[in-house]
């Protein structure tokens, strides 16, 4: 999961991060030649008490993948042209908990830096970098924000109070991360069940999505299939196969 692959670029000036493979390629395709450094860490899901050490080794339990999910040698690679760089530019947004919590990893590990952010909601309010097109990515480097130190260790300070909540959810709510149980949305998700009654468990999932539980918050498919299936476990969600495909119902609702 972490490898050279999530490097790429040549110039080494501006050291530009990012969540996502898709970002550092919608970047490059618009004339962004930069070294780009990619962390897709999935910091909205599972406890962060081994981020320190970089090590998102508790990925395992959502995305059932057998993935390398150490970091460590990533994270020295991106100090190592940061000590020859002159900026780190995060791209991020204040709708977004992966985007936004990436921000303030960069701002705790490299606060005597010079470190810079673009919104993704300071043009048309979009949710993250990747709905932005090629005009709008042009024209949103204008919106570029220079961090002061108070700035960074706000940003600092914001990191280390989540980390200590040792919660294993996080989202977004009017521009400020919120840290719960892994159960806080399930009562949510089954009045929305109840609202669409019997249907395919792809459907209620991209329901969800293109409705999202809290305003602007979008979570991956992954982490909302893994919630889901918590509920199937409690006896909650009842699941059938009807022609090959996987249905999701209301079992009982309390």
């Amino acid at each position: 999961m972490f490898s050279d692959k999530n490097i790429s670029g040549k110039n080494i000036d501006t050291i530009e991060i990012v969540d996502s493979f898709s970002i550092s390629f919608l970047l490059e395709k618009n004339g962004n030649n930069n070294i780009k450094f990619c962390f897709p860490f999935s910091l909205d899901i599972g406890k962060l008490n081994k981020i320190e050490e970089f090590d998102r080794s508790e990925l395992k339990e959502y995305l059932k993948l057998d993935l390398n999910y150490d970091f460590k040698d990533l994270f020295n690679k991106l100090s190592e042209y940061v000590s020859k760089s002159n900026k780190i530019r995060v791209w991020s947004s204040i709708y977004d908990t992966e985007e936004y919590l990436l921000l303030l990893f960069i701002c705790h590990h490299f606060k005597d830096k010079n470190i810079s952010v673009i919104f993704s909601n300071e043009i048309r309010d979009a949710n993250r970098i990747n709905c932005l097109d090629k005009d709008e990515i042009k024209e949103i480097y204008n919106k570029e924000h220079i961090l002061s130190d108070l700035e960074k260790e706000k940003y600092n300070k914001e990191w280390i109070k989540i980390i200590n909540s040792n919660k294993e959810l996080r989202f977004m709510n009017n521009g400020v991360v919120q840290s719960v149980d892994i159960n806080y949305f399930d009562n949510v998700i089954l009045e929305r069940l109840n609202k669409l009654g019997k249907v395919e468990k792809r459907k209620l999932i991209m329901d969800l999505i293109s409705n999202p539980i809290v305003d602007k918050c979008q979570y991956a498919d992954f982490i909302l299939e893994y919630l889901i299936d918590n509920l199937i476990k409690k006896g909650l969600i009842n699941s059938t196969i009807e022609d090959n495909i996987e249905i999701k119902e209301i079992f009982n609702v309390k």
